[in-house]
């Protein structure tokens, strides 16, 4: 067998598919082509519908010609805008007391520690005047005046004067005074009572002290 006869032989057992096929691919690729073309074509469409100018109302004219497009611009920008629905205000409550507590706190870290040294100090002394007040209360009649009058001196007061008294008066009441003394003496010494004597006490135990403490040692 020939060439030739060998494919007659395969094409008539292949049978009419071969052509089929070559038809259906013919025919897919056309389709593609018309496709691309149409969406081209719907491209091109929009680009010129958006380059397009929008057709003017007989109003937009007459602001263009009289020049009246920028101006009205510029009011429909200077409007405010509407106030949107459904936005709603918040406000927070604040306790009157945390913002006093919050106030101070803030002035005492603000305040210096001379200046808090120095306001607990007169604290401390207000506090020490304010018992005093509170003792002198309890004290008798003549007491409680000279008790308030020392008072007012350790507070600065000037101290009050002395009473005015005549010299002759003064001489024969300190005479009265010797006198008293030596009859008080006079019977302390037929009793066999000691008198009490005045002067600093507290110099004379140091002196004693000392004294004893030189006499151990020797």
């Amino acid at each position: 067998m020939g060439l030739s006869s060998r494919v007659l032989s395969k094409l008539k057992a292949y049978g009419d598919s071969f052509l089929d096929d070559s038809d259906k691919a013919a025919k897919t690729d056309a389709s593609k082509l018309v496709s691309k073309r149409s969406k081209c074509h719907d491209r091109d469409k929009r680009r010129t519908c958006s380059t397009a100018s929008p057709k003017l109302t007989k109003i937009d004219r007459m602001r263009i010609e009289l020049d009246l497009g920028d101006a009205c611009d510029e009011r429909a920008d200077e409007q405010p805008e509407p106030p949107r629905q459904g936005s709603v205000s918040v406000v927070l409550f604040q306790d009157p007391s945390k913002r006093k507590t919050k106030k101070r706190l803030s002035e005492e870290k603000d305040v210096p520690n001379d200046v808090r040294q120095s306001a607990n100090e007169i604290d401390f002394k207000k506090a020490r005047y304010d018992v005093l007040k509170f003792g002198i209360k309890g004290l008798e009649k003549p007491k409680q005046e000279a008790a308030k009058i020392a008072l007012a001196v350790q507070l600065g007061a000037k101290p009050p004067k002395k009473k005015y008294v005549n010299y002759k008066e003064l001489i024969h009441e300190r005479k009265e005074q010797k006198i008293k003394d030596r009859e008080e003496r006079i019977v302390n010494a037929k009793t066999g009572v000691k008198p009490k004597r005045q002067g600093n006490t507290m110099h004379r135990k140091t002196h004693h002290a000392r004294h004893e403490g030189v006499d151990r040692k020797s």
